[in-house]
C-alpha cells in the first residue's frame, strides 16, 4: 500500500474520449456484447447506456469507451492519491466543443480524446482549418497558464485564475472547462459510482 512517488498530480479526461473509438453496431450486437462483458452488472449498464437504435448503441460503446478507460481510472486515482496521498490531486474535465467551418458548434457530444493538447500548448492557430473563436483562445491560455504553475510550483493556481481546488473525497470538485474555467463536481457520477461497483466484482468476484 502507498507505494508510489506520492507528488502533486494533475490529472483529468474529456467529456466524450470514446467518441473517436466507437464503431457502428446493431443493437443486438451492443447489448450481446455487453451482456459478455459485463455479467450480473448488464441489466445496470444498459439502463445506464442504452442501445434501443444503432445510433444510440453507437453512442453508449463510445461513452462506455470514456468511462472505463479514461474518467473511472482517472477519477479512481484522484480519489485514491486524495484518501493515501500528501501531495494534493488536480483533476479537470474538459468539455470544449470545437466550431466547425462555419463557426458554430461542430454538433459533437463534447471534446474529443486528446482535444484538450491545442489549448495547453497554446497551439489552436496551427490548425487553420478551424474558425477559433475569442472563447477558445481565452481558455486555452487560461489553461496554458494552470499548466505552467503547476509545472513550476506543483500548484496550477495563480494571479488572475480562477481558483483550482485540489480534489477532496468529501467534496468531489474538479475544475471544468468549457468557454472558461470553473470549479464543480465531478460530471456523471452515477455512471463512475457503478462503474466502481463493477469493477470491485471484477476484481473479488464480490
Amino acid at each position: 500500500a502507498e507505494q508510489y512517488n506520492d507528488v502533486p498530480v494533475l490529472i483529468g479526461t474529456n467529456s466524450d474520449e470514446g467518441g473517436l473509438f466507437a464503431r457502428p453496431q446493431t443493437p443486438e450486437q451492443y447489448q450481446a456484447a455487453t451482456a459478455q462483458r459485463f455479467g450480473q452488472f448488464s441489466e445496470r449498464i444498459l439502463k445506464l447506456y442504452p442501445g434501443d437504435t444503432p445510433e444510440q448503441a453507437m453512442r453508449s460503446a463510445g461513452d462506455i469507451m470514456r468511462d472505463t478507460t479514461f474518467a473511472w481510472p482517472t477519477w479512481a486515482w484522484a480519489r485514491l492519491q486524495a484518501q493515501t496521498g500528501k501531495a494534493p490531486v488536480y483533476l479537470y474535465y474538459f468539455d470544449q466543443s470545437l466550431p466547425a467551418a462555419d463557426g458554430t458548434p461542430t454538433g459533437s457530444r463534447g471534446a474529443n480524446h486528446g482535444a484538450e493538447m491545442a489549448y495547453v500548448f497554446q497551439h489552436l492557430d496551427q490548425n487553420k482549418t478551424t474558425p477559433w473563436r475569442p472563447e477558445d483562445h481565452q481558455l486555452s491560455k487560461t489553461i496554458s497558464a494552470y499548466w505552467v504553475n503547476f509545472a513550476k510550483t506543483g500548484d496550477p493556481d495563480g494571479a488572475g485564475l480562477p481558483h483550482w481546488p485540489a480534489y477532496k473525497n468529501d467534496t468531489a470538485q474538479l475544475m471544468h472547462f468549457r468557454d472558461q474555467a470553473f470549479a464543480g463536481p465531478v460530471p456523471k457520477l452515477e455512471l463512475l459510482q457503478t462503474l466502481e461497483e463493477y469493477f470491485a466484482w471484477r476484481r473479488t468476484g464480490r
